[in-house]
């Protein structure tokens, strides 16, 4: 009986009511991809028509660049997809992309200061001046950064992006100084942009779509005609994937990504000034390194979306559905239970059986007489001998019983016996 006090937890616990992934098959999940970069704008001066970089992927390099903490990128970032559940898989796939590399080189930024509080520092071409005002507040060079020659950087030249021929290469100096931190901090950086290919892995997960990069492919040849070509093996089917010479004089020429990112930002601590609104988004950054890989980011995703002959990745689209699931293992307890009981009621029986002969003792079952003749008085009891039920049950057609109050109490009393 105490036992069975748990048989309601288990009960609760034996079954539970939780959501599964299901496929949708009637459902659309695409996301966008490149084996084709040919975007490019026309601009004509001066009668000469020249390919420059198109507004719709340099806005993309402004929003990376201007988009606030490290680390974060606006949805306007991402390429475009389909997912009508919120939640949807995609198979690995590859795409042409945009990579960054970028070395820290600021031992190699030359800085002095002199009597007078003006601090200079110089690094590949870049100039940084640096003074204090008597009310402590620092006049800055913040950021300089301009086009750098990829033959003058030994790390860059040793570095992938040496071997991916870069379609833009800078050089950046930084002055960090802040009030009371005198003199400033000078640091040097060197990076770059080229062409690679990507592999990913990419999902949608409540609507918000993230992918992690398997692999980077930057075996990059350039043909005759100035076309550049990587190919993907994938088992027997090889993959090109393409860069039109107009869409590289875009983005490589005088009208290119470098002129955009070169420039500089001034400050002290009343206002700055900045040559573009780019550098004002590269010099609110400490880290120039994750700029650049931002824009990288960013660059990639949109000449996805440019690539209007390459066919979107069909994904697998998810859905949500409840179904019973039972633990076995809260099914313990009540089984044991049972079987407990089932051997008590057995034993009871069996002993039953063996009471009149081993103690004198017969099974009454629901037989409510012994406990009638339990109560009335010596006299009434003594006309059967003990444990003789015939008798009792004979003797209980002929005797009449009285419920009276004596001096015991409230007890049953015979009246009259007849025969």
């Amino acid at each position: 009986m105490v036992s069975s006090m748990g048989l309601g937890v288990a009960q609760q616990q034996l079954l539970s009511y939780p959501n599964r992934s299901i496929v949708l098959p009637n459902s659309t999940s695409t996301v966008t991809r490149a084996n084709r970069f040919d975007t490019y704008q026309n601009v004509t001066s001066s009668g000469t028509t020249t390919p420059e970089i198109s507004f719709s992927l340099l806005s993309s390099i402004y929003n990376a660049a201007l988009s606030g903490p490290a680390g974060s990128i606006s949805t306007v970032n991402q390429p475009f997809f389909t997912c009508t559940s919120g939640n949807c898989t995609f198979p690995p796939f590859a795409t042409l992309a945009v990579c960054s590399e970028c070395f820290d080189v600021s031992d190699d930024v030359q800085s002095s200061c002199d009597a007078n509080s003006l601090c200079s520092a110089n690094f590949e071409g870049l100039k940084a001046q640096s003074w204090q005002q008597p009310d402590n507040n620092n006049i800055n060079t913040i950021l300089n950064q301009t086009y750098l020659p990829l033959e003058n950087s030994t790390m860059l030249k040793g570095g992938v992006a040496g071997r991916s021929s870069p379609f833009s290469t800078l050089a950046y100096l930084q002055a960090k100084s802040e009030t009371g931190n005198w003199p400033p901090t000078y640091h040097g950086t060197e990076c770059a942009l080229f062409w690679c290919v990507k592999t990913v892995n990419a999902k949608v997960s409540k609507g918000v779509y993230s992918e992690k990069v398997i692999s980077t492919d930057t075996d990059i040849t350039i043909e005759s005609n100035g076309e550049r070509r990587f190919s993907l093996a994938n088992g027997t089917e090889v993959t090109s994937f393409v860069i039109t010479p107009l869409a590289q004089e875009s983005i490589q020429g005088s009208g290119g990504v470098t002129q955009h990112l070169s420039g500089w930002a001034k400050g002290s601590g009343y206002n700055r000034v900045f040559s573009s609104d780019l550098m004002q988004g590269f010099s609110t950054q400490a880290n120039v390194t994750e700029v650049m890989s931002r824009v990288a980011t960013a660059m990639t995703n949109r000449l996805r979306d440019f690539d209007g002959t390459t066919p979107p990745v069909n994904g697998t689209t998810l859905g949500k559905e409840s179904f019973i699931r039972v633990r076995w293992a809260w099914l313990a307890f009540p089984v044991a239970l049972w079987i407990f009981s089932l051997i008590f009621l057995l034993t009871v029986v069996v002993m039953s059986r063996e009471g009149e002969t081993k103690w004198g003792m017969r099974a009454w079952g629901a037989n409510s007489l012994a406990l009638m003749f339990h109560g009335l008085d010596e006299d009434a009891r003594s006309r059967i001998r003990e444990g003789e039920w015939e008798e009792m049950e004979d003797l209980s057609e002929r005797l009449w019983v009285k419920l009276e109050k004596g001096s015991e109490g409230l007890k049953l009393r015979a009246r009259r016996v007849e025969g």
